[in-house]
C-alpha cells in the first residue's frame, strides 16, 4: 500500500512537470528572438562607444589648439 502511494505521488509529480511541445517550442522561439535583439543592441552600444571615444579625442585635440 505504501509503495502504491509513493508510485502515485511520483507519477503525479512527473506528469505535472511536463510542458507541452507547443509551449516549449514557442518559448524557445521567443528566447532566440530576444537573444537576437540583445546581440543587435550590444552592437549598437559598441558603435556608440566608438563614436564617444572618437568625439573625446577630437575634443581633447580641439582644446589643445
Amino acid at each position: 500500500m505504501k509503495q502504491l502511494i509513493i508510485f502515485i505521488a511520483v507519477t503525479g509529480i512527473l506528469f505535472s512537470s511536463c510542458v507541452s511541445s507547443k509551449k516549449y517550442k514557442a518559448a524557445n522561439a521567443q528566447i532566440e528572438s530576444l537573444n537576437a535583439q540583445v546581440d543587435g543592441l550590444n552592437k549598437q552600444v559598441a558603435t556608440q562607444q566608438q563614436t564617444i571615444d572618437q568625439l573625446k579625442k577630437e575634443n581633447i585635440q580641439y582644446g589643445k589648439e
